[in-house]
């Protein structure tokens, strides 16, 4: 399915994966090895959420879907 890692209400991630659990898992364990981000007005290290919403999906539309997501959040 289709996951998005949120903050406080702002999207700080659109992912995929057949194991969404698993991915998750994978997220919240490797959080030293990921980009800084800027959350509440100060930098933090790694992917930090603390909201998830996931969207079932068939697994041959998975990168079409991630695609439609992801498009709005990127700036042009």
């Amino acid at each position: 399915g289709i996951y998005i890692l949120g903050w406080s209400g702002e999207i700080v991630y659109v992912g995929q994966s057949v194991r969404v659990g698993k991915r998750l898992y994978a997220h919240i364990h490797a959080r030293d090895q990921k980009r800084p981000q800027r959350l509440d007005g100060r930098s933090v290290t790694g992917l930090v959420f603390n909201e998830i919403w996931f969207q079932p999906c068939r697994i041959d539309l998975l990168d079409e879907r991630e695609l439609e997501l992801i498009r709005p959040l990127v700036p042009q």
